[in-house]
Formats: structure tokens, C-alpha cells, sequence
């Protein structure tokens, strides 16, 4: 009985162990608008996209945030998405009007993410359909620098009130945002915190390297969002 007990303990530990090596490392902070840290992009698209956001920022106060990586590491996107955004924190504190736009290549997954304060003007629907429309037809024929483009520029007219509602209307009528994702991820959720209620040392085990700061990918410098708040909203989609 205590051999099958060792057994399953290190079954346990080895499987702990390995999801924390393998766990997605968030970057401490951007290094800029745009953060290419799956090498999609070339020198001069991200200059672009680096002036466009400014100019936009310095005219609106908005920021938003890009950044491309090379794999999910196994982690649920929206899960990812969400500590990545509290982490970064786009937009000004009191105002919360930050939004990031994320990519995981290998996993052809993407994310759009919302602050609190422009989730009444980018709602859920029409951040699916600048995904839909804009970003994913691109991507599917492998140019990611005008899927991002596009869905940057279509971003910022919707922000700034360039389309009119009608139009906003049809532009996202035929697309349907899907809300089971988070209901699973809270369940998973619910479970690993019993879990961990019951194994405390396992639950140290993993938090103290799976989720440390600092990452693989790089980061630091000065720039860096302004404390934005994030609850989640925004749309999810894949190529």
C-alpha cells in the first residue's frame, strides 16, 4: 500500500515539476507598443506600428498593446490573456483604457482584450468581428503584418467613432461571441483551488517556478501601461 502511495506522489510531483518548466513566462513589461516576440514582423512593419499607436495615444490617451509569441505553453488563452493584460496594465488608472492584441503563433490562437472603460465602445462582438474580418483572412494566407494592420486600424476608427452605428452593425451581425470558455475555465478553476487546499505542498510547488516574473521572451526598458483594469472583456479567435 505505501509503495502504490510513493508511486502516485511522485507521478504527482514529476507532472507538478514539469508544468513548471513548461508554464507560460509573462514578460515583466512591454518594450514597446508593439512586442514581436515571435519574429513575425519585420524591422520597419513594427516602426509603423509603433508610430500609429503613439500618434493615437498622444490624441486620445488610449493605449493599446501588441505582442506576438511563439506558443500558449499549454495555458488557457483567455486565462493567459488576462494575467498577461493585469500584468502589462495598457491604458491610464482612472480611465481604463487600455486594450491588447495577442497572438500565439504556433497555436494559430488570438485575443482581443478589453479595459473596463471602452468595453461599452470595443464590446465583445465587435472585437469577434474585427477578428473575423480583419486580422484572421490575413493571417490564414500567413502575412500577419496586415492582419495585425488592419485590425489595429479598425480598432481605432471603432474607438474613435469613425463608423457609424449602422455600419458597426452590420460589421458584426454575423459574428457570435462564444461565452463557454470562461464558464469552463472558472470550473477548472474551482477545482485546482480545492486541489491545492488539500496538497499545499504541491500547490508550492508549482506557484513558486510556473508563475514566477520575468520570462523567457524578454522585456523590460522603460515603457509600460499606465494601470489599466481588466475584467475579461474582448473576443478570442484562430486561424
Amino acid at each position: 500500500m505505501k509503495k502504490k502511495v510513493s508511486i502516485i506522489i511522485s507521478i504527482i510531483l514529476f507532472f507538478g515539476v514539469t508544468l513548471c518548466y513548461s508554464a507560460f513566462k509573462i514578460p515583466s513589461s512591454p518594450t514597446n507598443y508593439v512586442n514581436d516576440y515571435a519574429g513575425v514582423l519585420k524591422s520597419s512593419q513594427e516602426q509603423s506600428l509603433n508610430k500609429m499607436l503613439n500618434n493615437y495615444e498622444l490624441k486620445t490617451t488610449n493605449q493599446l498593446f501588441i505582442a506576438t509569441f511563439k506558443s500558449l505553453n499549454g495555458e488557457n488563452l483567455e486565462d493567459l490573456s488576462i494575467r498577461i493584460a493585469e500584468r502589462w496594465k495598457p491604458g491610464i488608472k482612472d480611465k481604463d483604457n487600455g486594450v491588447l492584441l495577442l497572438i500565439f503563433k504556433e497555436d494559430r490562437k488570438m485575443r482581443i482584450e478589453v479595459g473596463y472603460g471602452l468595453e461599452h465602445t470595443l464590446t465583445d462582438a465587435l472585437s469577434q468581428a474585427v477578428i473575423i474580418n480583419e486580422i484572421r483572412p490575413e493571417f490564414i494566407k500567413g502575412d500577419y503584418y496586415s492582419g495585425i494592420n488592419k485590425g489595429t486600424i479598425q480598432i481605432i476608427k471603432i474607438l474613435s467613432g469613425q463608423i457609424s452605428k449602422e455600419d458597426l452593425g452590420r460589421y458584426s451581425e454575423k459574428t457570435t461571441v462564444k461565452k463557454g470558455n470562461g464558464i469552463f475555465s472558472f470550473i477548472i478553476l474551482i477545482i485546482m483551488i480545492i486541489f491545492f487546499i488539500r496538497h499545499p505542498f504541491l500547490a508550492l510547488l508549482l506557484f513558486s517556478g510556473g508563475f514566477s516574473s520575468g520570462g523567457r521572451y524578454g522585456g523590460g526598458g522603460s515603457f509600460g501601461g499606465g494601470g489599466g483594469s481588466f475584467g475579461g472583456g474582448g473576443a478570442s479567435g484562430g486561424w
